[in-house]
């Protein structure tokens, strides 16, 4: 008869446990569960309110003194470009950059050479 008391009380313990462990599993999905509902639920608040607050900020309006050009080549040409605008908006432009006055890295080689634009200078 001991032998089956302890036989009985060890598969309580195990069922015990077992049951334990079950609970902590449905403790984390709950927990994993509302942590993702949340998320989501602050994503679609904001979203909404990001929208909202572009529609009604008159994003749409445009800047003072904007101007708009139509009827610019793109054409490369040789030699000195005037432009009539100031700055310059486009038009015909020389495929060879202009050097900087301020930045002494910059240079006029052609594309593709080792000292062409977005090359780092020579050492």
């Amino acid at each position: 008869m001991p032998n089956t008391r302890n036989r009985k009380r060890s598969a309580r313990e195990r069922v015990a446990q077992m049951r334990a462990q079950q609970r902590r599993a449905q403790r984390r999905r709950n927990i994993i569960t509302a942590v993702i509902v949340a998320v989501v639920v602050a994503a679609g608040i904001g979203g909404i309110a990001w929208y909202l607050a572009g529609r009604n900020s008159g994003g749409t309006s445009p800047i003072a003194g904007v101007q708009s050009f139509t009827g610019l080549a793109r054409t490369h040409v040789q030699g000195k470009v005037r432009y009539p605008q100031t700055p310059p908006v486009g038009g015909k432009h020389n495929p060879v950059p202009l050097k900087r006055t301020a930045c002494t890295a910059w240079n006029t080689a052609p594309c593709g050479s080792p000292t062409g634009p977005g090359c780092p200078p020579p050492a």
